[in-house]
C-alpha cells in the first residue's frame, strides 16, 4: 500500500476529529514527517487510529500487515492503563512503536508549547515519558 493510501485511510478513520483547532489528520502527518522509512511513516500515520476510532488491530493487520499491526497495538493505550507506570514501558518493548511514540511526544510537546497553550499541563507528562525512554535505553545498554 502506498503512503497516500495510508493517509486516505487515516483521514477517513479520524473523520471530523480535531487536534486543537485543526483537523486531527494534521497531527499524524506531523509525526510521520520524522521518518523516511515507509514502515515507520505508516505506523506514525496510523498511531492514533485504534485508540481514537472504531478501527481494530485486526483491520490494521489485514490492511497493513503483522509488523505494522504489532506496533500499532503496542502504541495504543489500554483502558485504565497507567500512563507512565504501565503504558510507556509497554510501548518501549516494541522498537518501532517506541520510535513513533518518541516522535509523537515531541510533536505533542511542540504543539502544547507553541500552538495550544491550553495543553500546557501535559508538557511535563510528555517530557517525563521521553525521559523514561532514555532511562530504559541506558538500562538496556548497561545490561548488555
Amino acid at each position: 500500500m502506498e503512503i497516500k493510501d495510508v493517509i486516505e485511510f487515516m483521514i477517513k478513520s479520524h473523520g471530523d476529529q480535531k487536534y486543537g483547532d485543526l483537523p486531527f489528520c494534521v497531527h499524524p502527518i506531523l509525526v510521520a514527517r520524522h521518518f523516511s522509512n515507509k514502515e515507520l511513516k505508516t505506523i506514525a500515520l496510523l498511531h492514533d487510529v485504534v485508540e481514537d476510532t472504531d478501527v481494530t488491530i485486526q483491520k490494521i493487520k489485514e490492511l497493513f500487515g503483522d509488523v505494522v499491526a504489532e506496533a500499532i497495538d503496542a502504541i495504543s493505550r489500554r483502558e485504565n492503563e497507567k500512563y507512565l507506570e504501565e503504558y510507556i514501558p509497554r510501548v518501549y518493548k516494541n522498537n518501532l512503536a517506541k520510535k513513533v511514540k518518541s516522535a509523537d511526544l515531541e510533536e505533542n510537546i511542540h504543539s502544547a508549547r507553541y500552538c495550544y497553550p491550553e495543553y500546557e499541563n501535559l508538557i511535563k507528562r510528555y517530557e517525563k515519558a521521553l525521559e523514561m525512554f532514555w532511562i530504559l535505553d541506558l538500562e538496556n545498554q548497561e545490561n548488555q
